[in-house]
C-alpha cells in the first residue's frame, strides 16, 4: 500500500536528527537548544499514524485490543532489546569494580525488561539507555488508549487532552523549559506522562477530524514548508526566560499545525529522501547514544577535535547504519513474530472465472 503520509515518515527522522545532534553537540559546532521537543514532534506523530491505522480495524472489530497490544510491542521491541543489549555490554566492558556487586545485574534486568528507575534525585529514569523514557511512556498511553478506546469519544480526548496540557504547561514554566521527562523523580514522571499523553491523544483527535482542519488551513502551508517551520523552532536558540513561551507555543500551536499541514498533501520531490529518514529514525534514535558512548571511550577517532565535519560524518553513519538494522534485523524479525504471535491475514478470493454464453458468436 502507498505510503499516504510520507511527509511525517521525513519529518520523524528529521527529529531524530536533531536529538542526535543534541546528544553529540561536542561533535559540532552548533547545538540546537530546543531539540529536545522533537520528542513531542514523535508523540503527536505516533499518535496520528496509530489512529490512521488501527482505529478502524479496532472500532470493526477486524483488530482485538490482545492483536493491537501484541503488535506494538513486536513493532517496538526488537530494536529496543537489541539497543539494551548492547547498553548492558558496555556497561560490562567500562565496569570499574567500585560498584556494589548487584548493582550490574540489576541494572541489566532493568534495562531488558525496561523497568524504570524511580528515585527522588535528579538521576536518568532509565540509567543504562536514557533515551528508553519516551518509549515508555508511549508503550503505557498505548495501552490506555485501546483499553479505553470505546470511552475516547472526541470531547473526552479534548478534556484528557486539556488537562495534560495544563500539567505540561505547570511545569515548563516551572522548570522554564520543556526538558523533563527522563529523570526518574516523581515530578519528572508525572511530566513525561503528561508529555506523551498530550502528544498521542492530541495526533488522534487531529486524524479523526483532519478533513475539516485541512480545509481550514492556508493553501500555501504545505509539506516542504511544515517541515522547515518545524526546523527552525528545534534549531532556535536559548532567549533565556522566555524558552518556555517558545517550547509551550510551538508544542500547543505551531507543531500540531505543521504535521497537519504536512499530511494534507503527498510532496512531489525528495520522497525516497524523506522514506528513508522515515526508516532510520526509530533505530538511530535508540542506539545513537550507545555509539557515542562507545566513540568518546575510543580515544584514536577523536571526533570532539574535528568538529563539525565529524559530526556530519557521524550523522550520514548513523543513518547507513540505522537503515541497514531495519532492513536487515528488525524488519525480518518483526515479520517473523507477527506469524508466529498475530492472526494470519486473510487473503483476497479469486475471482472466478466468468463463462461464455453459448450464444457467442
Amino acid at each position: 500500500m502507498k505510503n499516504k503520509f510520507v511527509a511525517l515518515d521525513g519529518i520523524r527522522g528529521i527529529a531524530a536528527l536533531f536529538i542526535l545532534t543534541r546528544h553529540s553537540a561536542g561533535y559540532w559546532t552548533i547545538y540546537p537548544f530546543h531539540s529536545y521537543a522533537a520528542v513531542d514532534i514523535f508523540f503527536l506523530l505516533s499518535g496520528f499514524v496509530i489512529a490512521h491505522s488501527y482505529e478502524e480495524k479496532l472500532a470493526s472489530g477486524a483488530l482485538s485490543t490482545r492483536d493491537f497490544i501484541v503488535t506494538r510491542i513486536i513493532r517496538l521491541y526488537p530494536m529496543y532489546l537489541l539497543a539494551a543489549v548492547v547498553a548492558i555490554a558496555f556497561m560490562l566492558a567500562t565496569l570499574t569494580g567500585q560498584e556494589p556487586a548487584w548493582q550490574a545485574p540489576l541494572r541489566a534486568l532493568s534495562a531488558v525488561l525496561m523497568i524504570p528507575n524511580l528515585n527522588l534525585h535528579d538521576a536518568a529514569l532509565f540509567p543504562l539507555l536514557g533515551v528508553t523514557w519516551s518509549l515508555f511512556f508511549e508503550l503505557i498511553v498505548n495501552l490506555l488508549y485501546v483499553l479505553l478506546r470505546r470511552w475516547l469519544t472526541s470531547g473526552v480526548l479534548v478534556a484528557v487532552i486539556v488537562a495534560c496540557a495544563a500539567v505540561v504547561v505547570a511545569i515548563g514554566l516551572r522548570r522554564q523549559d520543556l526538558d523533563f521527562g527522563w529523570q526518574g523523580t516523581p515530578g519528572s514522571v508525572i511530566g513525561g506522562l503528561s508529555r506523551a499523553s498530550f502528544g498521542i491523544l492530541l495526533g488522534v483527535l487531529l486524524y479523526r477530524h483532519r478533513e475539516p482542519i485541512w480545509r481550514t488551513l492556508p493553501r500555501g502551508l504545505g509539506p516542504y514548508a511544515a517541515t522547515a517551520i518545524l526546523c527552525g523552532f528545534l534549531s532556535f536558540p536559548s532567549i533565556g526566560r522566555l524558552n518556555p513561551v517558545i517550547d509551550l507555543t510551538a508544542i500547543l500551536v505551531v507543531v500540531p499545525i505543521c504535521v497537519m499541514a504536512a499530511a494534507r498533501e503527498t510532496p512531489t520531490y525528495g520522497v525516497k529522501l524523506m522514506t528513508i529518514l522515515g526508516v532510520a529514525s526509530y533505530p538511530l534514535y535508540l542506539l545513537h547514544p550507545l555509539v557515542i558512548a562507545v566513540l568518546d571511550e575510543w580515544p584514536p577517532f577523536a571526533l570532539r577535535s574535528h568538529a563539525p565535519y565529524s559530526g556530519a560524518a557521524f550523522m550520514l553513519f548513523m543513518v547507513a547504519f540505522a537503515v541497514g538494522l531495519e532492513r536487515y534485523v528488525d524488519l525480518p524479525i518483526r515479520r517473523a513474530l507477527g506469524r508466529r504471535f498475530l492472526p494470519a491475514k486473510p487473503q483476497p478470493q479469486a475471482t472466478p472465472p466468468v463463462a461464455k454464453s453459448s450464444s457467442a458468436a
